[in-house]
């Protein structure tokens, strides 16, 4: 056997370790390590590649709608949408903020897809209606990212440290920074979220409880009775989805629409 062909060996099967071991777990760093698959898996992809069908599956074993569609209860004309884009442009940083090891992060993860019906999904990624996870979900990652911040100012007030007193002082290291491992603060099966449209956004809802097309029901703007949405997708994915989402709209105008219904964001 060539030295080539050893290496195409290796490589197909470091890569197949890789997607199978597709979502993130900080568990398995030290796994993949030792086994020799710390490589980092295909998370950069392009443009218009499909989804992992593998992932796929997963995402529907994991969903707690059977991989219905989370909005209408259906399952036809279904399609596989991204709490966080493939568009992304800054994974990296992401991954830093996150407590992710380089390179680790999956878009394909399992808790970055959702199924959604294909004219929902449109009006999703155009920014039509976004998810907001429920008020304990949203304090955790508060705290999270409050702690996260600590670290970093006390990294920057013992580099001004060194930079008046150099004499003695070794740098610190921005690698020491402690950052909270995200994806560690949520481990349930589940979690609730809540539906929320941009002001124009005028489609109606109509949620099915079962097989039978007569039983269901309507819902319009602003939505308020629609109630709590379940799904396995991990807020901290959710919340930066809306976040993105958010910074193009007037926040009076969002917050009015959210003010009326505090009392069911929990």
């Amino acid at each position: 056997m060539s030295r080539r062909t050893r290496l195409s060996s290796r490589s197909s099967k470091l890569l197949a370790t890789v997607r199978e071991d597709g979502d993130y777990d900080p568990q398995d760093e030290n796994r993949r390590s030792k086994s020799g698959t710390d490589v980092s898996p295909p998370c950069r992809v392009r443009w218009g590649e499909s989804i992992n069908p593998v992932q796929k599956e997963r995402a529907r074993a994991a969903d707690p709608n059977g991989g219905a569609c989370l909005l209408t209860g259906r399952k036809a004309a279904i399609e596989t949408s991204h709490a966080l884009a493939r568009a992304t442009h800054h994974v990296t940083q992401l991954e830093w903020v996150w407590g992710m090891k380089k390179g680790t992060f999956y878009i394909d993860t399992r808790y970055n897809l959702l199924f959604l019906r294909t004219d929902w999904h449109t009006l999703f990624d155009k920014d039509m209606w976004m998810l907001i996870p429920n008020k304990n979900d949203l304090k955790e990652l508060e705290r999270a990212t409050a702690r996260l911040e600590e670290e970093v100012e006390q990294y920057r007030i013992a580099l001004e440290e060194v930079t008046r007193c150099p004499q003695g002082q070794s740098k610190p290291s921005f690698e020491d920074i402690k950052r909270p491992e995200f994806g560690s603060l949520f481990n349930k099966k589940e979690y609730e979220y809540h539906f929320l449209p941009m002001p124009n956004m005028e489609e109606p809802i109509c949620r099915y409880s079962g097989p039978n097309f007569d039983n269901h029901k309507e819902f319009k703007f602003p939505y308020h009775t629609l109630g709590t949405l379940k799904s396995h997708i991990k807020p901290h994915f959710v919340a930066y989805n809306a976040g993105m989402k958010l910074r193009s709209q007037n926040s009076l105008t969002v917050a009015s629409q959210i003010f009326p219904r505090h009392h069911d964001l929990s």
